[in-house]
């Protein structure tokens, strides 16, 4: 599981100064409650070991290796683990990166962070227990929905894709798409029985569905069955079809107003032909607000 504790990631922030020629500054800031702290939060003694892929996102990021800290992150690394065997203070990934001047390690690192939420939000979203959701379509052409955001997500995996079936996980730069962040999901694929696991989910996401990052699709306990059981839907058609599938759904909130939104759901795999490992969705909300879930 990515960054189960992520929420404390950014208690303080990181300071990056451009001094010129790629060179960065790491500045240490105070956190809300007073004290240094290293910039990434208040330092924490770690429960257990840091496991294998943590200990490999950390060299990827002192080393710049983009390829190896999206692996390491695929991998269950824990964004925000520390490594105290080279300084007693620790360091995690973007202490690495900052401090090695890896600057394009930090874009991808600091963008993970936003998806993960890093500042916060309620557990549960108000969405789940306010509203009634119906679905009113499943489609397959792009061109029926009528989704700003879905279509671009669209346009970037079939741009990813070139000439092969479907883009792998290594193939998706977050930095290319910092304006679809929030609306995205990140969800790793099991099979035998199809299990969808949520890697990441982007603060809207968040807002109005609650923290799913670290969660089963069935296992979020806020959510309901039949919501569930809608969304399992989309990713098993997704995966048996190794296509992407869009969907338009009415929202119906406990005032009585109803609200349009768009999703979809985009299939990965590591190589042609593979089994699909991963999977990219997105939420289109629409002109919904949580004022309207008050």
């Amino acid at each position: 599981m990515i960054c189960n504790t992520r929420r404390r990631l950014l208690t303080g922030f990181l300071s990056v100064s451009v001094l010129g020629a790629g060179s960065l500054l790491l500045t240490a800031c105070a956190g809300p409650s007073g004290g240094a702290n290293t910039g990434l939060g208040r330092l924490e003694i770690p429960d257990q070991p840091a496991s294998q892929a943590t200990k490999d996102l950390w060299r990827a990021a002192e080393t710049g290796d983009v390829a190896g800290v999206k692996a390491a992150l695929a991998a269950g690394a824990d964004i925000e683990g520390i490594d105290f065997s080279e300084n007693k203070n620790g360091r995690r990934a973007l202490n690495y990166a900052a401090l090695n001047n890896q600057s394009a390690v930090i874009d991808v690192l600091l963008l993970c962070s936003w998806c993960h939420d890093a500042f916060g939000h309620a557990q549960s979203g108000r969405m789940n227990g306010q509203t009634q959701h119906q679905v009113l379509r499943r489609e397959t052409d792009i061109a029926r929905i009528a989704s700003p955001i879905i279509s671009e997500l669209h346009a970037y995996w079939t741009a990813k894709r070139g000439l092969k079936e479907m883009p792998a996980w290594a193939d998706i730069e977050p930095t290319e798409m910092r304006g679809l962040l929030p609306n995205l999901i990140v969800a790793g694929i099991e099979h035998d029985p199809l299990r969808v696991f949520y890697r990441l989910a982007g603060t809207l996401i968040v807002e109005f569905r609650g923290e799913i990052t670290g969660h089963f699709l069935e296992e979020v306990p806020w959510s309901s069955p039949a919501g569930q059981a809608n969304a399992k839907e989309a990713f098993a058609r997704v995966v048996a079809s190794r296509a992407p599938l869009f969907s338009e759904v009415d929202i119906t909130t406990s005032r009585g107003a109803v609200h349009r939104m768009f999703s979809g759901v985009w299939p990965l795999a590591p190589t042609p032909g593979g089994v699909i490992d991963r999977c990219l969705a997105a939420e289109d909300y629409g002109d919904l607000t949580r004022t309207d879930l008050a």
